[in-house]
């Protein structure tokens, strides 16, 4: 029911957790306790899944908890002395000669729209591929690109911020190769 209070894409990864707390514990509801979330991490930390993906998924069912709590229908918050455990990330920096083999690498005609979808990303200080698959010609004016970014915060508001990013020579050259009669960005929008 909460799962169907969001957009598509956030739907689908509530969808993803319910599924994970089915398949876990099919009788799981709004009484589960602290002990319950901690066996349902260490179930998947057993099954191999990272700390950071099992943390997504408790935050998920926090927030589940969140909103069922507000709507009365619980009173039951297994949170109120759990922590939800994250690792920091090492950074996966590429290596500027990395990213010169994979800008030069001779690679097949249908592959090359892949990579240069990538290096558009990149040479646009790597903006969101879903914001780079909805840009359109209209949005590129005066050598710069100006697209609206929605996120939704922790509280679940929106957040709109107008966007303003240079196009770099290297980018203009990768949209002046994929001309589109549709008005897109890339003609294989």
């Amino acid at each position: 029911e909460f799962a169907a209070t969001k957009r598509e894409q956030t739907r689908s990864i509530y969808e993803l957790t319910a599924k994970k707390v089915s398949e876990y514990d099919s009788r799981a509801g709004l009484d589960v306790d602290s002990d319950w979330l901690e066996s349902f991490r260490q179930h998947f930390l057993d099954e191999g899944m990272s700390v950071n993906g099992i943390g997504k998924d408790l935050r998920n069912i926090r927030a589940v908890f969140n909103w069922a709590r507000k709507r009365q229908l619980t009173k039951n918050y297994p949170f109120l002395d759990y922590k939800i455990i994250s690792e920091e990330t090492e950074p996966n920096n590429i290596p500027i000669d990395t990213l010169r083999k994979l800008r030069d690498y001779p690679c097949e005609s249908w592959q090359k729209p892949y990579v240069d979808f990538f290096f558009l990303s990149f040479y646009l200080a790597g903006i969101n591929p879903v914001d780079l698959l909805n840009l359109r010609k209209d949005d590129v004016k005066d050598g710069h690109v100006t697209f609206v970014r929605k996120k939704t915060d922790k509280q679940g508001a929106t957040i709109i911020r107008r966007i303003t990013l240079p196009v770099l020579p290297e980018a203009q050259e990768i949209i002046d190769r994929y001309p589109s009669d549709e008005g897109w960005l890339l003609g294989f929008m």
